[in-house]
């Protein structure tokens, strides 16, 4: 298997995780707040890399220079990302988040232009927005009502998007100078010592202290956290940044927007939901977005190495 085909399938099977997660985001959330779902998330990842590590798995060494280097990269993922993603889920219904955090692609495209220099064809960008059009439309046909929401919320979540486009233009920037296994070990740990903090000093103010893992006596919740923190979390950011060792931003990126694709496969398939007309058209734009995107871009590529007579 050469080096872009192992990017694309890592690129797709995080595609698939991010499906799912919608699902496994739905139960936890049922049972405890958005804070407890990411500090308990960010555990499950943390020990699955600890774990992973002790066996053999993951085989580096982190210098302390290596840590201050990667470490700014947090503050953007997982920090920014998920903070603002929660503030703004609350002010602005799911259907109209999802058009919003579509536009990640769009923002990352812009931002590697900028930093990394990266060039695309205009046929790609007519691919990206034809993959964009697909879940605007799948979110408007569910409902979507931009009236009803808080313009606070747009902008958190605005930012949020921007946040994960500067996360994936830097890791393309810092992979030249540190493993994929690095770059994810700092972030999950980063994550992992923050939204603890925060979980533990909202249950301190609320003087529930004793109820911190309440949450992980149910079933469906424990279930849901770990799948989240184990293969939503630390699984993705391998698969992502091990992508970004062989795939441009800008293409990586555009792979996010089959998340809705699985999402509306997993919602047939387990929770029996009506597979309506306007999803199937949705999919088939977003699918024809992201394979026409990235054949663009190989296409483009393939001209780039052509010597010049």
């Amino acid at each position: 298997m050469n080096e872009k085909t192992s990017a694309y399938l890592a690129a797709v099977s995080m595609a698939v995780i991010i499906g799912f997660s919608f699902l496994a985001n739905k139960v936890t959330l049922t049972t405890a707040s958005p804070w407890a779902v990411l500090a308990h998330r960010f555990t499950f990842s943390f020990l699955a890399l600890i774990i992973l590590k002790m066996f053999g798995f993951f085989k580096f060494r982190l210098k302390k220079e290596e840590i201050l280097s990667i470490l700014p990269l947090s503050l953007f993922y997982p920090l920014l990302f998920f903070s603002l993603q929660i503030l703004g889920l609350q002010k602005v219904f799911s259907s109209e988040a999802a058009i919003i955090q579509a536009t990640t692609p769009l923002l990352t495209m812009l931002l590697a232009a900028v930093i990394l220099k990266e060039k695309t064809k205009s046929m790609q960008k007519i691919f990206m927005l034809i993959s964009l059009s697909g879940v605007i439309y799948i979110s408007v046909m569910k409902g979507t009502d931009l009236s009803r929401g808080s313009l606070a919320g747009y902008v958190l979540l605005l930012l949020s998007s921007l946040s994960s486009a500067a996360n994936i233009v830097l890791i393309r920037k810092k992979i030249r100078d540190h493993s994929f296994l690095k770059l994810t070990s700092v972030a999950i740990t980063a994550g992992f010592i923050i939204f603890s903090t925060i979980n533990v000093i909202m249950h301190l103010a609320e003087g529930r202290i004793n109820d911190y893992f309440t949450p992980l006596m149910t079933p469906s919740f424990l279930i849901g956290v770990m799948f989240l923190g184990i293969l939503s979390t630390l699984g993705t950011s391998l698969l992502s940044n091990f992508a970004l060792t062989r795939l441009e931003a800008s293409r990586m990126s555009i792979f996010n927007h089959l998340g809705t694709v699985i999402s509306i496969l997993a919602g047939v398939l387990i929770l029996k939901e009506t597979l309506e007309g306007f999803k199937i058209i949705g999919a088939v734009l977003i699918i024809i977005g992201v394979i026409g995107t990235n054949y663009f871009a190989k296409a483009h590529h393939k001209a780039a190495q052509q010597p010049h007579v």
